[in-house]
């Protein structure tokens, strides 16, 4: 049986969850995105927002964001992760 959780849903074990996400102005072609990482407990243990100049779609917004969330894993030295976008 699968379990669907309302909002946040926690990991298992010992993986920590990033979820990313994005807004964007296209007419201006600026996007602002924020990822957040958490624990099994959801407990908060980074989160990084950027704001990002001269994008020019919803598919670059979402690469970009989605890359910044791996990059910031890998920065942190998690290493059993799940990606989550809300975009």
């Amino acid at each position: 049986m699968r379990h669907e959780c309302m909002g946040w849903c926690p990991p298992t074990g010992s993986v920590v969850k990033l979820n990313f996400d994005v807004a964007f102005n296209e007419s201006r072609e600026k996007s602002v995105s924020g990822v957040v990482v958490r624990n099994v407990s959801g407990e908060v243990l980074t989160f990084k927002t950027v704001v990002h100049r001269e994008v020019a779609s919803w598919f670059a917004v979402d690469a970009i964001v989605c890359l910044q969330a791996v990059f910031m894993g890998k920065q942190k030295g998690f290493t059993s992760v799940v990606i989550e976008g809300d975009s």
